[in-house]
């Protein structure tokens, strides 16, 4: 595999994104044959739409078919799952990100300003700062 994704991917779906393409390539290709066969002038189901409906909209649905083939074309699998493992991971630490901020300001917001200055005062002196201090002084 190329990246950590795909192989991430592959590790967690025991599913190897290499085959997984040539499969989908097969498939397509045989869709594409069976739209050909069918839908292109002379194929049973233009020669169907063109006996019912008229020959524009035979040559309408043809139009349509391989418009749908070429918008519906699957790229190439392993990059997406690369592209997508990316920005899911991303995402994840965008809101991973937002929570601790939200839970900051929350904080900030909640309790006030003045409680905040006295805690900061209080861990101060809990953790030895006015020894400190009394030392600080005493070395001027």
């Amino acid at each position: 595999m190329a990246d950590f994704s795909t192989w991430f991917y592959s590790l967690v779906t025991g599913t190897d994104l290499e085959t997984l393409q040539q499969q989908i390539d097969a498939e397509q290709a045989q869709a594409s044959q069976m739209a050909m066969n069918d839908y292109a002038p002379g194929g049973k189901t233009y020669n169907q739409i063109e006996a019912t409906q008229g020959r524009q909209a035979a040559d309408k649905a043809w139009q349509t078919v391989q418009g749908d083939y070429q918008s519906g074309h699957v790229g190439n699998v392993t990059q997406d799952v690369a592209n997508a493992f990316s920005d899911g991971l991303n995402q994840g630490t965008q809101n991973v990100k937002g929570f601790f901020a939200g839970l900051i300001d929350k904080a900030f917001a909640i309790i006030p300003w003045q409680a905040w200055i006295l805690g900061i005062v209080a861990l101060f002196i809990w953790l030895g700062g006015l020894q400190w201090l009394k030392r600080f002084i005493a070395r001027k």
